[in-house]
């Protein structure tokens, strides 16, 4: 005859638990029997064995307090066995960690348990919900039961009663930020089925994301077999535990699949989306990306949205970007106060892209943020004053970020003093942000080692920020091409692998490393098919350089991958990243040919010009094309545009050169008060019209204020040394040949004088240009300024003689059309005078940009210098000419001095040279305004 419902089997060190757990069951008219209870007060003096064999017998379901010592206690194993022979039911109630492994844990493996560890009291309701069914179950077959009503009421499973005391006190213990706590009391609800526990329970390890740490070993073990049993919210708790390792994303997401098998908790198809969108453990995959954060905010998961606008942000190979629906999807996540979605709304209005810049509403998404407890908005706000140069209201807001423990905080810190350094400062913050597992303060301080040449611990930093956020692989991969540096226990293949994953989540740096280690044999792993491959990687990716070279090879590639009118797509995308070689490529294709589009020229000549993308020859070129349809009225510009870009051709008009040359055709429409005709015709050969016509079609690329003024020549002050002398001795080509003019400069005004003779004209005075003026590697700067005034100004004279090849060179002209009209010439004198027109200015601009490499802004560069003379130094020695060392990078006041002199040069002058050398850069430097050769 039954006369209890439970027998509970425990080890004694625990009966406080099984006093408990007979008083909850007790209280639900559940009775029970364990020892020595039951045993002192109804069995006296019969056996224990013979007791407990009879109260097992006698009971319909036992439950098994279970613990390592449970299953080493031969009382336990011989109870369980007693109530295997029965056929009774037992429930394993786990309230310890299970270490010990025998044949009793193998028996009772085969039975659901109720993991109560490390908790068992939160667990009490879940056993008294179990024992009631089985007690159902076993009531049912007993006579006179009709099999409708139960004894006992069961609470449904993830029935939202009234009140749950786990879920009441495990949100509380949540919003308190006692984490361990508050997991063990939601997990508890949870695993009655509370829908609300379950997503609480993702929140709570959602919101932990890199401090998962702070999760005890005990709970973890706990939600281990939580997630054994089939709970989601469990295997959802379990992938956020791998989710920040890169060497375990494939575990990762394997939890996350099983974390979606009921279909109700948003953050684990948001995270689903985040694996697919940066292949993290699957293939990098942006459809399903979209598609689980669109699952995600469906299931109410606010988080999803500025992930999802992320994905429209940038776009994919599938489909552009959309700056619509990326400002739909951030303010949606922004009015559900998301913090995330806030900053990317912040960072959108506060730096002006996609939408009109705002800073003042920037500012306003990144109050919000500190508002709803996100502190992180001090930082936002830092940083963009940083970027506008405010540095004094940028670190009053690191500092209020840095108050709050913001971590970021830190490496903004350390990246001014580094920059302002303050190394040691420096160094202090980013450590301060690597304690607190930054992950940009990781990057930092291994930049700092990396710089300080200590690559070991480069790399240990870089290899923890990509533990800590799987990120920076490009970084170690650096460490390793460029320094040379991989630690034995790294092998290359495992470098490999992280590149991979970072590539295909967009990092350029990383695609770029790939293509680079695939392409030579250097690194032992040379594969052409593997180039490819990561090629369309970039592309996919919206890799600007690797969409332009895609293009390019499609405009012009075999059968396999001709497609033109895709190639121009693809440029065009990279042209809109900004990409130079894109734009420049789009100018000049839709410029003529098979391509040509005149309204596509200017949209890409505009673009260029608008972001500043372009520059040299390329750059006045556009300035003409548009400058010129606009004065021709083919295509007229808005006078704010027209002001920009003649703004910009009459200052480089004004700096002359090379890159100049496109922009003499309309030299005279853009300044009203100058005529090249008036000049050629007139011969006017000073004035300020000869001083503009000088300047346009014939200035070199230099400072020319500094040029005019007097001071202290570079050679003038050491043309005259002995020393020297025996250098200048030697023609200049054979120093070297690109000095070859020089040996012979005057050809042109040879030419000149013969011309003017036989044309019975005046010649202009002009200043031959002897040896006395030459100085190694060439000319002054003074001496090259005077000569190319004094050759347009005879070549301005020569006009009036009507010389049909000399007409030909009316400006506005290009220096190749100068050689065809030489070429096309049968006059031996002519000829040889546009020749040397052209190589005079060739030549003299050679000369001056050496001097703007020497004097940038008028300031000799002591560094400039010393490359110079070493190399100019060894060019000499190969003739046989050694000059003792002369510190010219050693400017100070106490620089060192050269105490030998050359014995295979020119004897002990080469000390006064030297000193003569020092003492000049010395001067320079000493200078507040320092003097450029004029």
């Amino acid at each position: 005859m039954i006369c209890h419902d439970v027998f509970i089997s425990y080890k004694s060190q625990y009966v406080d638990i099984v006093k408990a757990i007979s008083h909850v069951l007790e209280e639900e008219n559940i009775r029970c029997w364990y020892a020595p209870r039951d045993l002192d007060s109804r069995s006296a003096g019969v056996d224990y064995d013979d007791a407990i064999f009879r109260a097992i017998s006698a009971c319909r379901v036992v439950v098994v307090v279970l613990t390592d010592e449970a299953l080493e206690s031969e009382w336990v194993k011989t109870e369980i066995a007693q109530a295997q022979n029965k056929r009774k039911l037992i429930i394993p109630y786990v309230v310890g960690k299970i270490t010990c492994e025998n044949g009793l844990l193998m028996r009772l493996q085969q039975k659901h348990w109720i993991d109560a560890y490390p908790n068992p009291e939160r667990k009490f309701s879940l056993l008294v919900n179990n024992v009631k069914i089985l007690l159902n179950e076993t009531l049912k077959e007993e006579p006179g039961q009709d099999g409708n009503r139960p004894l006992y009421t069961v609470a449904p499973a993830g029935s939202d009663s009234d009140f749950d005391f786990d879920y009441e006190e495990g949100e509380a213990l949540y919003r308190a930020k006692e984490y361990n706590e508050a997991i063990v009391a939601l997990a508890a609800s949870a695993e009655r089925g509370n829908p609300k526990a379950q997503k609480l329970v993702c929140k709570l390890f959602y919101d932990l994301d890199k401090r998962s740490d702070e999760v005890s070993p005990e709970i973890w073990d706990m939600l281990e077999r939580q997630s054994k049993a089939g709970h989601c919210y469990a295997c959802f708790a379990m992938h956020t535990k791998y989710y920040r390792d890169y060497r375990n994303y494939y575990i990762s997401f394997d939890y996350l699949k099983k974390a979606v098998r009921e279909q109700n908790l948003g953050h684990a198809f948001l995270r689903l989306g985040i694996h697919y969108a940066w292949g993290m453990g699957v293939k990098l995959n942006y459809t399903l990306a979209v598609h689980y954060y669109e699952r995600a905010i469906k299931l109410g998961c606010a988080e999803a949205y500025s992930y999802l606008g992320q994905q429209y942000e940038f776009g994919s190979d599938k489909w552009p970007a959309d700056p619509a629906k990326t400002l739909e999807c951030y303010r949606k996540g922004a009015q559900a106060n998301d913090t995330r979605a806030l900053m990317k709304l912040g960072n959108l209005y506060a730096s002006g892209d996609i939408v009109e810049k705002d800073r003042e509403k920037g500012f306003g998404y990144f109050q919000r943020m500190i508002d709803l407890g996100d502190c992180r908005g001090y930082s936002q706000m830092g940083l963009y004053h940083h970027l506008d140069n405010d540095m004094e209201t940028a670190v009053k807001y690191y500092k209020k970020a840095a108050l709050h423990d913001v971590a970021d905080a830190f490496s903004s810190m350390a990246g001014i003093c580094w920059n302002e350094g303050e190394k040691e400062d420096a160094y202090r913050w980013a450590k301060g942000g690597y304690l607190r597992k930054e992950q940009f303060a990781a990057y930092l301080l291994g930049f700092f080692y990396e710089q300080d040449e200590e690559y070991e611990k480069a790399w240990e930093c870089y290899f923890c920020r990509y533990e800590w956020a799987g990120t920076g692989a490009e970084d170690l991969a650096r460490l390793y091409v460029e320094n040379k540096f991989r630690p034995e226990k790294m092998p290359v293949g495992e470098i490999i692998r992280m590149l991979d994953i970072a590539a295909r989540g967009r990092n350029e740096e990383a695609v770029n490393r790939l293509i680079e280690i695939y392409s030579g044999d250097e690194f032992g792993c040379k594969d052409p098919v593997k180039v490819e491959e990561y090629r369309q990687l970039g592309v996919s990716v919206e890799m600007a350089d690797q969409m332009y070279d895609c293009g390019v090879k499609m405009m012009g590639g075999d059968e396999t991958s001709f497609n033109p009118y895709k190639g121009l797509d693809l440029i065009e995308r990279a042209a809109r990243k900004k990409y130079v070689q894109a734009v420049e490529f789009l100018i000049k294709v839709y410029e003529k040919g098979r391509y040509a589009d005149k309204e596509k020229c200017r949209e890409w000549c505009r673009y260029g010009l608008d972001e500043d993308l372009l520059s040299g020859e390329r750059l006045s070129s556009v300035l003409k094309a548009l400058l010129g349809a606009h004065f021709d009225g083919t295509a007229e510009l808005p006078a704010a545009e027209f002001e920009k870009y003649a703004r910009q051709a009459r200052e480089r008009l004004a700096r002359g050169g090379d890159a100049a040359q496109p922009l003499r055709g309309i030299a005279h429409r853009l300044d009203p008060e100058f005529d090249p005709r008036a000049v050629e015709d007139g011969g006017i050969a000073e004035g300020p019209l000869f001083e503009k016509y000088h300047d346009y079609y014939w200035a070199c690329d230099m400072d020319m204020r500094r040029a005019d003024e007097p001071g202290p020549e570079f050679w003038e002050r050491i043309r005259d040394d002995e020393a020297y002398a025996g250098a200048r001795m030697r023609k200049a080509g054979e120093v070297s040949d690109k000095y070859t003019f020089w040996d012979n400069p005057n050809q042109f005004f040879d030419s000149y004088e013969e011309l003017c003779k036989r044309c019975s004209i005046t010649p202009q005075p002009f200043t031959r240009v002897e040896r006395e003026l030459l100085s190694p590697p060439f000319i002054t700067s003074r001496a090259a300024r005077q000569f190319g005034r004094d050759v347009v100004r005879c070549m301005v004279s020569l006009f009036a003689t009507g010389q049909k090849d000399i007409l030909k060179c009316r400006q506005p002209v290009s220096d190749e059309d100068i050689l065809n009209a030489a070429e096309a010439c049968t006059d031996e004198t002519v000829q040889w005078l546009l020749i040397g027109y052209v190589e005079s200015r060739l030549e003299l601009e050679g000369v001056f940009l050496w001097y703007n490499k020497l004097y940038p802004g008028g300031v000799l560069n002591p560094k400039a210098a010393e490359e110079w003379w070493t190399g100019y130094r060894k060019q000499l020695a190969e003739l046989g000419i050694e000059l003792e060392q002369a510190a010219a990078g050693a400017a100070d006041a106490g620089g060192p001095q050269s105490e030998t002199a050359s014995d295979a040069g020119f004897g002990n002058d080469d000390d006064e040279f030297d000193r003569l050398l020092n003492e000049f850069i010395r001067a320079e430097l000493d200078q507040d305004e320092g003097e450029k050769p004029a």
